[in-house]
């Protein structure tokens, strides 16, 4: 309804119905028009979301393997540093006592190059996770823009 003012005081004016239908209709076919563009961004970011949630879970499942090889050859390394410190002792014994120390010399040879070995693989590992976080930070740059 509109108003109109006059002199005397206000009067209401009466819409005729069928303006009032058409300006419904175009108020309900632009609120249309408009629940159907925010659908269809609502759409392609739904899309995009379990494709990137896809690729974080993967992500974190790499980092997981990962981190446990790491934590495993850091527990081997350990247990080497242990047994070569018994050889060692054991030698010192020997050598001590005048026996022949030569097989205990063999095995810390031999224990001395599974943590040249370790060493090796976790330095690899840990290039790699760096690596890989690189590769992940520069694809989430890129996926941003």
């Amino acid at each position: 309804m509109m108003i109109r003012r006059w002199r005397g005081g206000e009067k209401r004016q009466h819409v005729n119905r069928k303006r009032r239908r058409g300006s419904q209709s175009d108020a309900l076919s632009s609120i249309l028009d408009r629940v159907n563009v925010l659908l269809d961004l609502d759409t392609s970011d739904n899309n995009k979301a379990p494709e990137n949630t896809w690729i974080q879970q993967k992500l974190y499942l790499q980092e997981q393997r990962a981190a446990q090889n790491l934590s495993t050859l850091y527990a081997m390394l350990d247990r080497n540093v242990v047994t070569t410190q018994q050889l060692l002792e054991q030698r010192w014994e020997y050598i001590a006592q005048g026996l022949d120390a030569a097989e205990l010399g063999q095995a810390l040879q031999a224990q001395q190059s599974k943590k040249t070995m370790l060493e090796n693989q976790i330095g690899a590992l840990e290039l790699q996770i760096l690596n890989g976080r690189r590769k992940v930070i520069v694809s989430s740059e890129l996926s941003v823009d």
